[in-house]
């Protein structure tokens, strides 16, 4: 009956650590993440308008011819259309 006792009491400080120090959140998504916990660099693409560097994942997004390109905003994005429209 001893090891039943030890069993219990090593559970019952098992569950008391884990309530005092739960583990970190949500776990992170597979493949996002680098070492050390840091995002892994997201890939990045430039406004054929005004050419500023936008991440993909933020990114106004056309597909042209089937070719597909990526604008900082919505403006960036209709002013690009209206200048194949024009040619």
């Amino acid at each position: 009956m001893v090891w039943l006792r030890l069993l219990f009491f090593a559970l019952a400080i098992y569950l008391a650590w884990r309530l005092l120090f739960p583990r970190s959140g949500r776990r992170r998504e597979a493949g996002k993440w680098g070492r050390g916990g840091k995002p892994l660099p997201e890939e990045m693409k430039q406004d054929p308008v005004c050419g500023t560097w936008v991440p993909i994942t933020q990114a106004e997004k056309a597909e042209i011819n089937g070719e597909t390109y990526y604008f900082c905003s919505r403006a960036c994005r209709d002013r690009y259309l209206e200048s194949i429209k024009k040619s």
